[in-house]
């Protein structure tokens, strides 16, 4: 995928993983959190994957190689990143 301008895509990470049927939240994630699988060609502040926390209710959400994805601005003028962790 080729992103054009300063936009990033991420897939959102899980809040709870399925061990033996039962569903258990995983440790210190939160729900707004996700690793970077695109940038667009004119983004300096993250690369592939980079681990990034972004505001909630932001973003395009879309489905991407059948997993949940986010489409996130990312600069000085607009920016849905809320911390690169």
């Amino acid at each position: 995928m080729k992103i054009i301008g300063k936009k990033i895509l991420i897939e959102k990470l899980p809040t709870e993983e399925k061990v033996g049927g039962i569903y258990i939240p995983v440790k210190n994630r939160k729900s707004n959190e996700g690793i970077v699988v695109a940038v667009g060609d004119t983004v300096t502040e993250v690369k592939i994957g980079d681990h990034v926390r972004y505001f909630k209710g932001h973003g395009q959400p879309i489905n991407y190689n059948g997993k949940d994805c986010l489409f996130l601005s990312i600069g000085i003028n607009k920016n849905d990143v809320e911390v690169i962790l």
